[in-house]
C-alpha cells in the first residue's frame, strides 16, 4: 500500500514536470520512507494516547530511536510488518509499565542498562544487507551509538533514585533497541 502510493506520487511529479523521469525511482523510494515514518509516528501516537501512556511511550521511544538511528537493528520485510512489530512491542511495554510494581522496575532497570550497553558496544552498528557501510561510517555510527547509550544510561541511573518509573521507561527503550539489534543479526545469519 505505502509502496504503491509512493510510486503514484512519483508518477504524479513526473507527469507535472516537477521531477525528471530518470529520478522517479529515487523520489518514489524517498516518499516511501517518509510515508512509512509518518504512519509509524501516527500509530505510536495513537497507541500512546488511547492507552493514556503518552509520557511513558515518549520516553521509551526517545531512548529507542536516538540509539536506533546510529546502531541499526531489526527491519521487517514489509511496512505492515514494521507497523505490527511497533504496535506489539509498544503495547507489551505499556502493559508491563502500567502493571509492574516499583520493586520489579528497580530490579530490572540496572539489568536492562547493563545488557543494553554490552549489546550496543559489541554489535553496533548492525548493517542492513541493502545498505552496506564502509569502515569510516561504521566507526562514526558506533561512536554515536555509544554516546547515546551513555546518555540514556546516565538518564536511567539518575532517575533510578528519583523516579523509578521514568528510569524504567528509558531503560526499556534501551533494551528494545538491543533486542532489535540481536534480532537483525539472527535474521542475517538465517538468510
Amino acid at each position: 500500500m505505502i509502496t504503491r502510493f509512493a510510486e503514484r506520487m512519483a508518477c504524479f511529479f513526473v507527469e507535472n514536470k516537477i521531477i525528471e523521469d530518470e529520478d522517479k525511482s529515487v523520489y518514489s523510494y524517498g516518499m516511501e520512507l517518509l510515508l512509512s515514518t509518518i504512519f509509524n509516528f501516527i500509530l505510536a501516537l495513537t497507541v500512546s494516547l488511547l492507552t493514556r501512556s503518552f509520557i511513558p511511550c515518549f520516553i521509551n521511544l526517545a531512548a529507542f530511536l536516538t540509539i536506533r538511528v546510529n546502531a541499526g537493528g531489526y527491519h521487517a520485510d514489509t511496512h505492515l510488518g514494521c507497523m505490527m512489530t511497533l504496535a506489539v512491542v509498544l503495547l507489551f511495554f505499556i502493559v508491563v509499565a502500567k502493571n509492574a510494581p516499583n520493586s520489579f522496575m528497580m530490579l530490572c532497570s540496572p539489568i536492562m542498562i547493563t545488557l543494553s550497553d554490552i549489546t550496543i558496544v559489541v554489535l553496533s552498528p548492525v548493517e542492513h544487507p541493502n545498505k552496506p557501510l564502509n569502515d569510516d561510517k561504521k566507526k562514526k555510527l558506533k561512536r554515536k551509538s555509544i554516546v547515546w547509550s551513555v546518555f540514556w544510561t546516565l538518564f536511567g541511573l539518575i532517575f533510578l533514585f528519583f523516579n523509578i518509573k521514568i528510569s524504567f521507561y528509558s531503560t526499556s527503550g534501551m533494551l528494545t533497541i538491543a533486542l532489535a539489534m540481536i534480532a537483525e543479526k539472527i535474521k542475517e545469519n538465517y538468510k
